[in-house]
């Protein structure tokens, strides 16, 4: 079950439903957002099932109640024996349906809400407080980073409830991207860029601020802002919200990656920029640390005027983008190959088949 059927959250099912395929049957109940592309089956293996629903929440009880309703008939339907929820709205709706059908769940957040930065404390405390009751009622956390596995051990207070499942990165489809790519020659205008919808949780306002600062130094560009973003200033490229392969393509072609989030959770963006042998500037926020190290394959900056100095160091030092671009490759392949995901979801779904929750 996904309501954040886009970006990240699209990109993680599209690998873990392809990695799992045998003994594995997946039907995908999903909400469309904006950033939902219209060719998204185009990334999941023909044998997907898939069944759109509308789970926003809402602060309407009979909508609520008639996605409840909804989400145990489709269980009843589909007789599941896991129910994997993703994202924070799914993960309310999904567990409680599930509760109600005595089928196991399995949560993977993808960044919990109460991080965000745009809301007041006492919205977050509230956010934190549901996370926490909701432990109780789903059978499993699976984290997809390490950070939001030690919160998540934090909510549950029982270690043998939790998991960590890192995102994982199809390597052969990102080395196919960047063979179709030749290699740039250091005359060229350097690119600089980053990947993700256009909002201030992305950083907007550190990249107007590096942008334009450094607007004569490089080229930039805004993979996934929409042509008439007028919140960017008029030199920064916008290529639209497009599919990740034609995405990829365009990470492809940058010398330098920035991600400035202002909260996240383990960015597939970060990731896949990584394995394009990119060096990467990034946010000094949990996830994005637990990646990147400073100094070796990328650097992160606590500031706006700190990510603007790193970003013209390695402007002007190409050895240095060759060296933190072929550390960051290394880490991907160490840390978030597919194979290794694969094995850690097969053990957790067929641990969890067993699990009666009623």
């Amino acid at each position: 079950m996904a309501e954040s059927f886009g970006g990240g959250c699209l990109t993680a099912l599209s690998f873990l439903t392809k990695s799992l395929t045998k003994n594995y049957q997946h039907t995908i109940v999903y909400s469309s957002r904006n950033e939902t592309v219209k060719n998204f089956r185009d990334n999941f293996h023909e044998h997907v099932n898939f069944i759109p629903l509308n789970m926003n929440l809402s602060a309407n009880p009979a909508h609520i109640l008639f996605t409840l309703i909804s989400l145990k008939k489709i269980i009843s339907e589909n007789n599941p024996h896991v129910v994997h929820c993703h994202s924070s709205i799914a993960g309310i709706y999904g567990r409680i349906a599930s509760r109600l059908s005595g089928v196991p769940s399995l949560y993977t957040p993808h960044a919990y809400a109460f991080l965000r930065s745009d809301i007041g404390a006492i919205a977050r405390t509230g956010i934190r407080s549901i996370e926490w009751g909701l432990t109780k009622m789903g059978t499993a956390i699976a984290a997809c980073g390490e950070e939001e596995y030690l919160l998540a051990l934090r909510l549950s207070g029982n270690e043998k409830k939790v998991f960590l499942a890192r995102n994982a990165i199809d390597l052969a489809m990102i080395d196919a991207i960047s063979e179709a790519h030749a290699p740039k020659s250091e005359t060229n205008n350097i690119q600089v860029g980053t990947c993700g919808r256009l909002t201030n949780q992305h950083g907007l306002d550190w990249f107007v601020h590096v942008a334009s600062s450094l607007q004569d130094k490089a080229n930039w560009v805004w993979v996934g802002a929409k042509a008439d973003s007028h919140e960017l200033p008029a030199f920064v490229k916008r290529t639209g919200w497009i599919d990740n392969k034609i995405a990829l393509n365009h990470v492809a072609n940058m010398d330098i990656f920035i991600h400035p989030t202002q909260w996240d959770g383990l960015s597939y963006a970060l990731l896949e920029a990584m394995s394009l042998h990119k060096p990467v500037v990034v946010s000094d926020i949990a996830p994005n640390r637990a990646v990147v190290q400073h100094g070796v394959n990328g650097f992160v900056a606590k500031n706006a005027p700190e990510m603007e100095h790193y970003i013209r160091t390695l402007i002007n030092d190409p050895e240095l983008r060759h060296q933190m671009g072929a550390a960051g490759r290394r880490y991907v392949e160490q840390n978030h190959s597919i194979e290794t995901v694969r094995q850690n979801y097969d053990a957790i779904y067929q641990d969890l088949a067993t699990t009666i929750t009623r």
